[in-house]
């Protein structure tokens, strides 16, 4: 069966494009799925990573008829595929959502929404009108919260105080709206890997796949690192090696704890 996510939030700065762009992927590519699309339709920012892993598609929010186009021939090609859609926030937000009640012939038995947020309180109105615009779009929607950059897995209650609530601060939760709106909630920890992806332009996943062909042969690559320094006594060419192994047990370190979604 076709999957469609589609990450929205009405307000930018919550991690959307690395929830879309990194995460999610990822763990489809976890859950078994090897064919998978990402759709970026924001008219501020464009996507400039290369990926040989993900579909990478730009597109302008005038062409918001082109993208479901698109994906429902990408769902008429192959009903395995994984389709994700990354919506900028603000009046993009509003105006996919209201092409997908109006106009779209995508079942909405096939789409998930995914709302992620941070820890932000001015956030707290934004979520909210997020899911009220959802449940506008479609009746009984299949919504995830994803809580980004958590810092405490054990206590990120504390943290996102922007739904929890806090009664020093006498700001008031609104776990109810939670619980009442999304089937599930999802919490991904803080991690520099995401902006150290960004900034080699890959994704998450094509270091992850990366990752797994390098770990394979971890022994060997250590022992021919050693007769390679025999060799040429090149002392920071070894510690490079040696570091560049840290940080594919670090990739796939972090991989290995998201949470799964299916």
């Amino acid at each position: 069966m076709a999957k469609i996510f589609i990450v929205s939030n009405t307000k930018g700065g919550t991690g959307k494009t690395t929830t879309a762009l990194h995460i999610l992927p990822t763990i489809a590519y976890l859950e078994g799925y090897k064919n998978i699309n990402y759709y970026q339709l924001d008219d501020n920012n464009k996507v400039n990573i290369s990926s040989k892993a993900i579909n990478i598609k730009n597109y302008t929010i005038n062409n918001t008829s082109d993208v479901m186009d698109k994906v429902e021939l990408d769902i008429a090609l192959d009903s395995e595929t994984v389709n994700i859609i990354d919506i900028g926030g603000g009046n993009d937000t509003k105006s996919v959502l209201n092409y997908l009640k109006t106009k779209s012939e995508i079942k909405k038995e096939d789409i998930t929404f995914f709302i992620p947020i941070t820890t932000n309180l001015s956030q707290q109105q934004n979520l909210q009108d997020t899911i009220e615009l959802i449940k506008d779009s479609h009746s009984n929607p299949k919504i995830i919260l994803i809580l980004n950059e958590v810092i405490d897995l054990k206590n990120y209650k504390d943290e996102f105080i922007n739904i929890f609530g806090n009664e020093v601060y006498e700001i008031a939760p609104i776990t109810d709206l939670i619980e009442q709106s999304c089937e599930k909630v999802i919490k991904i920890e803080k991690d520099n890997l995401y902006q150290v992806m960004e900034y080699k332009k890959k994704t998450l996943l094509d270091g992850y796949i990366n990752a797994l062909e390098i770990d394979k042969n971890r022994e060997k690559l250590k022992q021919q690192y050693v007769m390679e320094y025999k060799e040429d006594e090149d002392l920071e060419a070894y510690y490079k090696k040696k570091r560049n192994l840290r940080f594919v047990q670090q990739i796939i370190d972090t991989v290995e704890r998201f949470p799964k979604i299916a």
